[in-house]
């Protein structure tokens, strides 16, 4: 839902994306806002279409960040579970308001 509501609300400065589908290559255009993304590394159905995104994000000169978390799966950010991870998920989330703090932020965990 980030990755959409990037696309499609111009005044939006920026999204928080954990997991989700990403925007097409010729929606990236219409992004204004700054697009921070987290992915499950072993989340392959999510996962095939990042290096198109990263991609065109780069080729649009946007502003993002990816963050890949290698040993989890879809949902590794929800707190229900038991995965035996590190908080470095919940780091990075802590990290948003820093990143992008006083802008309009839309963060959607699950998408």
């Amino acid at each position: 839902m980030a990755n959409s509501l990037a696309v499609n609300v111009p005044n939006l400065n920026a999204a928080v994306a954990f997991y989700g589908q990403q925007a097409t290559a010729a929606d990236v255009p219409k992004i204004t806002a700054a697009v921070q993304l987290h992915y499950a590394g072993l989340d392959e159905r999510i996962n095939t279409g990042i290096k198109d995104y990263e991609e065109a994000l780069k080729a649009n000169n946007k502003t993002y960040e990816l963050h890949m978390y290698d040993a989890v799966n879809h949902t590794f950010h929800n707190d229900t579970q038991v995965l035996g991870i590190t908080t470095k998920p919940l780091q990075n989330w802590l990290g948003t308001g820093q990143l992008i703090f006083g802008k309009n932020i839309w963060c959607s965990f699950y998408q």
